[in-house]
């Protein structure tokens, strides 16, 4: 696809520049005029593309966004609206190409369905980025890769159960209502009689939520995603598992820290730590391509909630061997974000204070990439 110019150069300039940054992270110099040359090179492609009329040009387009996302998070993944934007442009095309661009259609190309399941996997990352993620098109029930009445299993491009794509959704949008509430309340001075009623019925939507994930937690699929299952040998099979249960972890602590605001010194959110830390030491890291390349999401949620010096060593000794391994900038920013967040909080704890790990984001003006 990056081969066929006809286009223009745009997906072939934003592979080599991601391809640049990547050989940087792994220690390799890097030249910024050559960087800018192909990030202008691909944007200004992009700006001439004429989408909707063609298939294979709005692939083109969509691959090209999707690549300037990762090359963005290859880079540390931190930079308000860097990221996120060009994910939003690939999101925006395939929201315009629905009727083509879909889910349930038999008519959907592979090349297609790799792009709109990439996208996918992108979004799910950044609905738990600490900042809410707008609606997005790919995670809506009807471009779900699977429904109610199809078996659940680990999709291969998350780590996850097919099942807590709606979860993850759900606590998206309840960050954002939680916020809506505290700016009411905040406006109204608490004296608004109907804001009682509002804050209890989100209350209670917030323990559903979290009775679900947990009873999910305690029966997770072991179906591998049917497009790998055969190829996948013992071992795989069996990081897949634990990182499938790792996933449903920090799900929970997702619901604990940004929504319910429960302090790290909470018992059950300690609980859910040492069995998110238990279920990541069942895991091999390998020098190549492996389920451990999917662990920093949930071992960064897990990190935030870290009390015990050896556990807080642990999770730093996970993401130095992922940042060897992967050379991805984001793990970097992730490390540096956990060792801030932990010395607020033990400063705040000596007074009864804690700290959120998405509200230290947004102090800091980060919009960081888990991915």
């Amino acid at each position: 696809m990056a081969l066929n110019t006809s286009y223009g150069y745009h997906l072939l300039s934003a592979i080599l520049m991601a391809s640049t940054v990547h050989r940087g992270a792994l220690g390799s110099p890097q030249h910024e005029t050559r960087l800018s040359s192909l990030y202008q090179t691909s944007i200004t492609h992009l700006l001439r593309q004429k989408l909707g009329e063609d298939e294979d040009s709005d692939q083109i387009y969509i691959a090209t966004a999707l690549i300037l996302c990762l090359t963005e998070i290859l880079a540390g993944g931190k930079k308000l609206g860097s990221w996120k934007l060009h994910l939003q442009g690939a999101a925006a095309l395939i929201e315009s190409n629905r009727s083509r661009i879909s889910a349930v259609s038999n008519s959907m190309s592979p090349t297609l369905r790799f792009l709109w399941r990439w996208c996918r996997s992108l979004e799910v990352i950044a609905c738990l980025s600490g900042r809410p993620f707008l609606k997005s098109s790919s995670l809506s029930p009807e471009n779900h890769s699977w429904d109610e009445n199809e078996e659940e299993y680990i999709d291969m491009f998350d780590g996850f159960s097919t099942r807590l794509y709606a979860v993850l959704q759900e606590i998206n949008a309840l960050t954002q209502e939680k916020r809506a509430l505290e700016d009411l309340e905040q406006q109204l001075l608490n004296k608004c009689p109907g804001l009682e009623t509002l804050r209890s019925i989100f209350d209670g939507r917030c323990r559903s939520i979290l009775r679900r994930v947990i009873s999910m937690s305690e029966r997770p699929t072991e179906r591998l995603d049917p497009a790998i299952s055969s190829s996948c040998n013992p071992d795989q099979q069996s990081d897949f598992l634990s990182l499938n249960k790792m996933y449903h972890y920090a799900t929970i602590l997702e619901i604990y820290q940004r929504i319910m605001d429960k302090p790290p010194s909470d018992s059950e959110v300690q609980r859910t730590v040492k069995l998110g830390l238990e279920t990541i030491k069942k895991m091999t890291q390998l020098e190549h391509a492996s389920p451990g390349v999917a662990t920093l999401h949930p071992v960064f949620t897990i990190g935030c909630s870290a009390r015990d010096i050896v556990d807080r060593l642990f999770v730093i000794d996970w993401l130095d061997n992922m940042r060897r391994t992967f050379a991805m900038g984001n793990v970097h920013s992730a490390k540096a974000f956990l060792l801030e967040l932990w010395q607020r909080n033990d400063t705040l704890d000596s007074r009864g204070e804690h700290l959120q790990w998405d509200k230290l984001i947004v102090e800091k003006d980060w919009d960081l990439s888990l991915y």
